[in-house]
C-alpha cells in the first residue's frame, strides 16, 4: 500500500493544504520479528518545518512522531539525525530502502519502507511550500492560538496515555529495548 496524494485548500480545512504518503512500513524487532503496519506520512504547509508519521499497529490509537522535513530530506541521501529520531538510506533484497529509528527511554522502533513512496512524498511538500520558503507560510497568530488551546492527551506509542513528565516510548511488542541506555 503506497501512494501519494496532494488537497487543495478547503473551508472545513482552514486552508491548509497539505501532501501524504500511504506506507508499508515494516517495524524489525530486537528479536528478529519483521511485521508490516500501514503508515501515513502528512505535510502540511501551515506547519511548514515538520512531517508527521502516523503508524497504525494492533492498539486503539495510531502512534504519531512529528518530526523536520529537512530531517527526512537529507536521510533519503544519507545518514540523518542524531538524537530521537534517525534517518538513512539503504538497499534491502535489491530495493531501495528508507530506514527509520525512533528512540526515547523505552526503548528503540526500528522501521524501513520504500524509498520510492517517500521521495515522491516530499517532493509532493516542496511543491507546496519550496525548501527554503517556509518561513513565508508561518502564521504566527495562528500558532500562539494552537499553542494556547488545550488539546487531546499525548499518547505513547502503544496508544496509552502520557503524563506531563513521561517520555516513555513503547512500540507495543516489536520494541527493541536496551535496559542499560537511558535513551
Amino acid at each position: 500500500m503506497s501512494g501519494t496524494h496532494s488537497r487543495p485548500p478547503h473551508p472545513a480545512f482552514d486552508g491548509d493544504e497539505s501532501c501524504s504518503a500511504l506506507l508499508t512500513m515494516n517495524v524489525v524487532g530486537i528479536s528478529g520479528i519483521n511485521v508490516q503496519v500501514p503508515a501515513l506520512l502528512t505535510y502540511r504547509a501551515r506547519d511548514p518545518y515538520a512531517v508527521e508519521l502516523e503508524c497504525h499497529t494492533d492498539t486503539n490509537h495510531p502512534t504519531r512522531w512529528t518530526f523536520g522535513r529537512d530531517l527526512l530530506t537529507r536521510g533519503c541521501t544519507g545518514q540523518a539525525g542524531l538524537a530521537d529520531v534517525r534517518v538513512e538510506p539503504g538497499h534491502l533484497d535489491g530495493a531501495d530502502i528508507i530506514t527509520i529509528t525512533l528512540t526515547g527511554f523505552g526503548g528503540r522502533a526500528l522501521l524501513r519502507t520504500p524509498a520510492a513512496p517517500v521521495r515522491a512524498f516530499l517532493d509532493a511538500s516542496e511543491r507546496l511550500v519550496p525548501r527554503g520558503t517556509e518561513s513565508s507560510h508561518l502564521h504566527i497568530d495562528d500558532l500562539v492560538r494552537r499553542l494556547l488551546q488545550p488539546s487531546a492527551p499525548e499518547r505513547d506509542l502503544t496508544g496509552q496515555g502520557l503524563g506531563a513528565d513521561s517520555q516513555t516510548i513503547t512500540f507495543h511488542r516489536y520494541l527493541e529495548t536496551d535496559a542499560t541506555s537511558p535513551e
